[in-house]
């Protein structure tokens, strides 16, 4: 992944962006097998695997991303 040595160097950024660390996830069949038994869903809803594959990673990154502005917004209530 491509990264800037130097932030400043993109005129239209004000402020310095925040670290970002990136994540590559492969659905193992154990998870697959957990979202189709937590949901509706069943394998004939998709088109191919790789559809499967999509919508798993889709709900797990908005699970996390939940979770995480849940806390966030926990904490800042707290101050």
């Amino acid at each position: 992944m491509p990264v800037l040595d130097d932030w400043k160097s993109l005129p239209a950024l004000e402020v310095c962006p925040p670290a970002v660390t990136c994540y590559w996830v492969r659905p193992t069949e154990a998870g697959i097998a957990s979202m189709f038994d937590e949901s509706e869903l069943n394998p004939g809803d998709f088109s191919d695997e790789e559809a499967i594959h999509s919508e798993y990673v889709y709900r797990n990154t908005h699970k996390l991303k939940s979770n995480f502005m849940h806390k966030m917004v926990a904490l800042m209530r707290s101050y």
